[in-house]
């Protein structure tokens, strides 16, 4: 893990990011595992974007560029 940032407003709604480093061909893996897990993957401007929202809660992973 690179960077982990955590916000929170005072409705008690919260985000929270990480970016860490994966290896250049970490995205077909990444991809099957997700979906496996019940995400929607998609390719835009060459990332994969993996989103799937549970109980209202929106979970989304993106990897562009070993990222």
């Amino acid at each position: 893990m690179n960077l982990s940032c955590h916000w929170r407003v005072p409705d008690g709604r919260w985000i929270s990011s990480t970016l860490a480093s994966v290896a250049p061909d970490a995205a077909p893996i990444a991809e099957a595992a997700l979906r496996g897990q019940g995400y929607s993957c998609a390719t835009d401007a060459g990332a994969l974007v993996c989103a799937r929202t549970t109980g209202g809660l929106l979970e989304e992973h993106t990897l562009r560029d070993g990222l």
